[in-house]
């Protein structure tokens, strides 16, 4: 007896001596204690609870499977995602017959024998010599198997000597594109070409941050240019609201690329984990009831509870609180894109107040904005560089800047790829726009790709350029190398229509070539033929280089689509997005009322 008497009175110093230290009686603590049970038991609290339980009961499957190819689609320059291939079996028809049809997308002809042609892409580099009926991949030296980004004849050998970026570096082929060997720049990642001034330079983009000039005699010495800033009238006026969403829903609309790219990582890995968390924490529950059931002992309680709330510190208090923004508007904008059929008029129609800019279009440095490049003979200082912005030339090398306007003032349209043919310049451009023709005279021109239903007549409209380009270029015609752009064209020139052609889904170009003296455009549905003012001629079928198999980035698009199961799986990703929601704001009401457990 007189043993238990001492037990209870250590207890009750320890008591005492606890309540010292941390300044809190056990009164104190049962109070907290039972204002935070009265607050889990507010129907907001348990209505949170049973929808949050719910929600992503239902949904964290498919929103760890979104979040996961989300990721893998934000990093699609990887080159095993796109030289990786998923058997066709594992695909869809549709998806199966959308990889044969899109095996290369850059496509070069011969202007001196149009049979000789090299195509190339993600997936390497085939060349024909019989007008695409048959292809033979090209033989990189030491067995390298690069991507393509950029085909670019010689200056003064033309096909004799064809420059190919990769994303190893600067190759260059010969043979017409036999065998290819390496020449500069090893392991960057060279993504666009153009001739330069003269004879002696060509241009090139790195990694779409970096401009460089190299001789094509001495193609080892290359000289990085140093650039200047984009000055901020050079920036767009109005954004449409369609770029900006899609922008932002695919890490490319925030913030600078980088930061932009990472915080979209970030979303797409957060969703795939915080679904692993969520199921593991409903999980050990059930799981630890049953064996309460069946009378099994398992874990200790304080091993269960350590567990438990582990769990929901990874799931709710970290991951989801710091991720919820991200998250929401990785929903809101997804919903958006897939009901591009029903809203993409509207939203393209729709244009962005310069108020609501990001700062992703309120740009002052390239890194990763140049997406293309053209050069203009005779005129040494002189070029063009394009990106989903638009239109910027310098007159001096690169150290500043002008952006190109239309007749009206408005800035031109996004140019993402660029090539000069003879006197005109040919600009395409993503998210399913025209493809403009930039003639001698100035004016630019719609090129009508899309089948004669869809055709057009349009205004003229002309292009404004510095008055220091203006000078630079008049100075090269007054010395008899005229550029073939006219820079002497008569003050006040009327502007000449312009073809207009809407892009139906399926010919948005992704290159164009001479061809007999017109211009072929290489688009996912077919070649289209038109004349050098754009207007639509005929119409060809391709002929595909074999390359078996669905490449890994393909097929990760089509399953975070659903393409690979449903051709209008979209209004599944709906319902998912709308529970992404619901998980959003109960687990933000959860996460307040109950902290850090």
């Amino acid at each position: 007896m007189s043993e238990q008497i001492i037990q209870g009175g250590v207890s009750r110093d320890r008591a005492a001596l606890t309540e010292g230290r941390t300044g809190e009686s056990s009164d104190s603590r049962g109070a907290k204690a039972a204002k935070k049970k009265r607050n889990r038991n507010t129907p907001l609290y348990r209505w949170s609870f049973t929808i949050h339980k719910w929600a992503g009961l239902i949904a964290a499957v498919w929103l760890g499977v979104l979040g996961l190819t989300g990721f893998f689609m934000n990093n699609g320059e990887w080159r095993w995602l796109q030289q990786v291939t998923a058997p066709t079996w594992l695909a869809s028809e549709n998806v199966a017959q959308n990889a044969a049809r899109n095996v290369f997308r850059y496509l070069q002809i011969d202007p001196a024998n149009t049979s000789v042609r090299v195509a190339g892409g993600p997936r390497g580099l085939w060349r024909s010599a019989d007008g695409g009926a048959s292809w033979s991949p090209t033989r990189f030296e030491g067995y390298a198997h690069p991507q393509i980004f950029a085909v670019e004849a010689d200056p003064v050998r033309g096909w004799e000597r064809l420059w190919i970026g990769t994303d190893d570096g600067l190759f260059v082929t010969t043979d017409k594109g036999e065998t290819a060997r390496p020449v500069a720049l090893s392991g960057e990642s060279v993504t666009a070409l153009a001739q330069g001034a003269s004879s002696s330079e060509m241009l090139g983009v790195v990694d779409k941050s970096r401009v460089f000039r190299f001789d094509p005699n001495t193609p080892s010495k290359i000289e990085m240019l140093d650039l200047g800033p984009l000055p901020k009238e050079a920036r767009p006026e109005s954004v449409r609201l369609h770029r900006l969403i899609r922008s932002i829903h695919f890490g490319r609309g925030l913030f600078e690329p980088a930061i932009s790219r990472l915080i979209n990582d970030f979303g797409g890995l957060a969703m795939f984990f915080l679904a692993i968390t969520g199921l593991l924490y409903w999980g050990f529950g059930k799981w630890w009831r049953m064996q309460a059931k069946a009378g099994v002992r398992g874990m200790s309680p304080e091993a269960k509870r350590t567990t438990t709330s582990w769990l929901y510190r990874i799931h709710g208090a970290t991951i989801g609180l710091l991720c919820a923004p991200i998250l929401l508007y990785l929903a809101l904008t997804g919903i958006v894109i897939d009901h591009d059929r029903e809203l993409g008029d509207l939203l393209r129609s729709t244009m962005t107040p310069k108020a609501l800019y990001t700062p992703a279009f309120r740009p002052s440095l390239w890194d990763e904005r140049i997406d293309a490049i053209v050069g203009y003979p005779g005129a040494p200082g002189v070029f063009s560089v394009g990106n989903f912005l638009g239109l910027f030339t310098t007159a001096d090398g690169g150290k500043t800047w002008a952006r190109e306007d239309d007749a009206e003032g408005k800035p031109i349209g996004g140019a993402n790829r660029m090539r000069r043919i003879g006197d005109r310049i040919v600009m395409m451009s993503g998210m399913g726009s025209n493809a403009t023709i930039r003639g001698d005279d100035f004016v630019f021109r719609q090129a009508a790709l899309a089948p004669p239903e869809g055709m057009g007549i349009g205004p003229g409209r002309g292009m404004g350029r510095t008055k220091e380009m203006s000078e630079r270029r008049g100075d090269a015609a007054a010395s008899g190398n005229q550029p073939p752009h006219g820079a002497g064209e008569s003050a006040g020139r009327p502007a000449r229509p312009m073809m207009m052609g809407a892009m139906s889904r399926g010919f948005a170009p992704t290159d164009v070539t001479a061809f007999n003296g017109d211009l072929l455009w290489r688009t996912g549905a077919k070649f289209v033929v038109t004349s050098l003012d754009g207007a639509r001629i005929k119409m060809l079928e391709p002929t595909q280089p074999e390359a078996p198999g669905v490449p890994m980035f393909m097929w990760l698009r089509s399953l975070h689509t659903g393409a690979l199961f449903w051709s209008e799986w979209r209004w599944v990703n709906d319902i998912f997005a709308t529970l992404a929601l619901f998980l959003i704001a109960t687990g933000l009401i959860r996460w307040w009322r109950q902290k850090w457990m």
